[in-house]
This record gives C-alpha cells, structure tokens and sequence, in this order.
C-alpha cells in the first residue's frame, strides 16, 4: 500500500484528491469484481444485485475515503478470487500468471491472503501433472512478486 500511495503522490505532485479518486476508482474496481464473481458462480440477476449491494456497502464506502491498506486490498482480494475461479475453470499457464500476480499483491497489502495462496495452490497436489505444474507455476510467480519487497525489507529496513 505505501508503494501504491507513493506512486499515485510522484504522479500527481503530492496530491491527496489524486489519491482519494484512485482509492474511489478501486471502489468501482471492487464493485465490479464482486458483480464479475456472483455472475461466475449464479446468474446475472444475482449479479447484479451483487454488485449493487457492494456499491451501497458501508464498509467499502468507508475504506475508500480513508488511507488504509484495505482501500488498494480489498479490490486486490476481488480480482485474485474472480480469478481463481477462471483458474479453476480451465487452468492454463496464463491464468497461472496472473493468478500468482494477484496472490502476490494480495499479500503486499495483507498476509492474510498467504492461508488462502496456501491452500489454494496447495490443493492442487492431487490432481493432474499438467494441473501441478501450472499451480507451481502459480506459486512462483507469486513469490516472485513478494521476492523484492523483502530483498528491500532486509537491506533496507
């Protein structure tokens, strides 16, 4: 999240209203996942009262006017769950990527995703080579992501 809000300031020349528009367009972001997620898993219908529920969710309205590393991780959660679906679905090396993507900045936000990424890929063992090797493929993607910041971390304090 530091990293996020740090980007957005060099962007936008410190600015705190160009940071409050891009957590207010990870609100949108999250909205529409949630949408994605229930038309996935039911029906349209259920989607879209779904996605209208997450938009008038007090929570999620809250965590987007405030500078706390929910606002970029729960839109972060969002898309790395719709995309696990996808992955479950029809695994394939470039779900794999992105799945490891997700989980990765997941993490960055949140180690409380890590239970979720264990178990997760881990529960792909039992299945086919093919099946293994693309969560493998998962899990290092998914390390590579978090590899830097901890390099930084040790180095750097």
């Amino acid at each position: 999240y530091p990293f996020f809000l740090g980007c957005v300031y060099k962007l936008f020349h410190g600015s705190l209203l160009a940071a409050k528009w891009a957590q207010l367009l990870l609100g949108l972001v999250t909205v529409y996942f949630v949408y994605r997620i229930a038309e996935k898993i039911s029906d349209q219908k259920t989607a879209i009262v779904s996605g209208l529920l997450a938009a008038c969710y007090g929570p999620l309205i809250f965590h987007e006017g405030i500078f706390i590393p929910e606002a970029l991780g729960i839109p972060l959660y969002a898309m790395t769950f719709y995309r696990a679906l996808g992955f479950l679905e029809a695994p394939t090396k470039k779900r794999a990527l992105w799945l490891g993507v997700l989980f990765g900045l997941s993490a960055l936000t949140k180690a409380g995703i890590l239970i979720f990424v264990l178990i997760f890929l881990g529960s792909f063992l039992w299945k086919s080579a093919k099946t293994r090797s693309l969560a493998l493929y998962s899990f290092l993607t998914f390390f590579l992501i978090l590899a830097p910041v901890k390099v930084h971390n040790v180095f750097l304090g």
